[in-house]
């Protein structure tokens, strides 16, 4: 008869001390195969889960966590029933961007949402590198050539050139750039 506990499992992820913007984490962690594992975050019980044959476990949590810090502890019950000390704690901290004011480079936050105008953001436009990611088409201006460009809602990436642009709220054909 089989009356050892087993070994405490391990949380890989979240790792501790980092941060996350998932206000749902995915847990996991490695534990005893066939064992179940028991999953807190702040004391409060946030599912069980059964270890693989690989020895990998994964709990997809579904109460959402509030900005902070969390802990989160585990434990695991073998297929004899004998149960395990914690985990070691792992904290991690949940963080969302926090809206924007409005006030950033280029701009005096004075176009507000667009309404009974065409949304641009007045100011005085701003010079940098514009950075691409994604499956951008066409050419950017190299060196010395100003482009403006105002993202009210981005759909897609567009290939732009000198001068400015205007992207139109609620337009979805392609085209809906205007060259002023």
């Amino acid at each position: 008869m089989d009356t050892m506990a087993p070994a405490p499992p391990v949380i890989s992820s979240p790792v501790d001390g980092s941060t996350t913007d998932d206000s749902t984490p995915t847990i996991k962690g490695t534990g005893e195969p066939g064992a179940t594992i028991k999953v807190t975050i702040d004391g409060t019980p946030a599912g069980t889960v059964t270890v693989g044959a690989d020895g990998t476990w994964t709990l997809e949590t579904t109460n959402q966590l509030a900005d902070g810090q969390h802990t989160v502890v585990a434990t695991q019950t073998d297929p004899a029933g004998n149960v395990s000390t914690d985990s070691q704690k792992v904290a991690f901290t949940v963080a969302h961007e926090a809206p924007g004011d409005g006030t950033g480079p280029g701009g005096d936050g004075s176009g507000g949402n667009g309404e009974g105008g065409d949304g641009s953001a007045g100011g005085t436009p701003s010079t940098g590198t514009a950075t691409t990611t994604g499956p951008a088409t066409g050419k950017l201006p190299t060196t010395g050539a100003p482009v403006n460009v105002v993202f009210l809602v981005a759909v897609g990436l567009l290939a732009l050139s000198g001068g400015g642009y205007l992207i139109r709220r609620g337009s979805r054909r392609k085209g809906a750039v205007e060259t002023r």
